[in-house]
Parts: structure tokens; C-alpha cells; sequence
């Protein structure tokens, strides 16, 4: 089946031109595209998470809200958003990192079904890293907004953004 845009077809060459673009926009944007993808992978793995904590209605509410929070948060951060949104964005996923290491410690006594300490586990853990990779390149962006460790390879940096969100 061919893919058709504007009434013309798109040869395999034009398709991998447009994906390799596509990477490097999302690559261009540097340490924000960094961010965004990472509170992507975060914010979906919480989402992930609300049906297996279904049980507790305010555990349920609390990963809705954090799956909320992290997914908007990423989706903006593509949007070159300003540095408050951006401090927003970095203070939550910092905040919900530190409840991730409360609830792996002591339990969060204040929300049903999060009282009881649990081990650490892949998932759970790979969500945190995921929080703290996107408030240290909100940090990063906000301080050296084109770092070009960032920015001199686009399509890399796109692509490893793609990546972090993938997990």
C-alpha cells in the first residue's frame, strides 16, 4: 500500500528521508527533546501502573494524577515552552521521584495502598531514572539552553530521545 500525501505517492526514499527529519527535529531541540521523552517513558509507565493499583481508589487517583502530570509535561516540553513550565515540569518529576524513594523505603502512610513498603522493582525503578533524566535536562536546558553536546548531532540526540521514550 502506498502512502499517498497531497495527492502524490511517497517513494521508500522520500519515507526515509521524512523519518530521519523527523529525528532530527526532535534531536534539534536538545536537552528539551531529552526532557520531553523522558517524562514521556516516565509518565507511561505510570499510566501502565494505575490498573494494577486499581484496587486502592487513592492509589489509583495518585498514579492517574503523576501519569497525568509526567505525559502533559513531556508533550509540552516539544513545544519550547517557558522556564517556569519548564521548572514546573523539572520540580514534579523531582517530587515524584522522591515519593518513589519514600515508597521503596518507609511507604507512604498517607495514600491507600502505598503504605506498605515494596522491594524495588524494573519497572518502578526505570520510571524514577526516567523523572530524574528529565529534571536534569530541564536543568541542563535551562542553563545552557544549546549545549551543543546536544545540539551538533541532531539525528543522534533525536534518536536516543526516541529511545528514552520508548522504554
Amino acid at each position: 500500500m502506498a502512502v499517498v500525501v497531497e495527492g502524490q505517492p511517497l517513494s521508500s526514499e522520500h519515507s526515509r528521508a521524512t523519518a530521519s527529519h523527523a529525528l532530527a527535529a526532535i534531536g534539534g531541540l536538545g536537552a528539551l527533546g531529552i526532557a520531553g521523552a523522558a517524562s514521556l517513558g516516565a509518565g507511561a509507565i505510570h499510566a501502565a501502573a494505575i490498573g494494577v493499583h486499581s484496587e486502592h481508589h487513592q492509589a489509583l487517583l495518585a498514579f492517574t494524577a503523576v501519569a497525568a502530570i509526567q505525559l502533559g509535561f513531556g508533550a509540552v516540553a516539544f513545544a519550547r515552552p517557558g522556564r517556569i513550565v519548564l521548572a514546573f515540569g523539572a520540580l514534579a518529576n523531582l517530587g515524584f521521584l522522591a515519593a518513589w524513594q519514600m515508597a521503596k523505603t518507609t511507604g507512604i502512610s498517607f495514600i491507600d495502598g502505598l503504605e506498605t513498603v515494596e522491594p524495588r522493582q524494573l519497572t518502578d525503578t526505570t520510571a524514577a531514572g526516567l523523572a530524574a533524566l528529565s529534571a536534569i535536562a530541564v536543568a541542563i536546558y535551562l542553563i545552557r539552553p544549546h549545549l551543543a553536546a546536544f545540539t551538533r548531532r541532531p539525528v543522534l540526540t533525536g534518536t536516543f530521545s526516541v529511545a528514552i521514550a520508548a522504554l
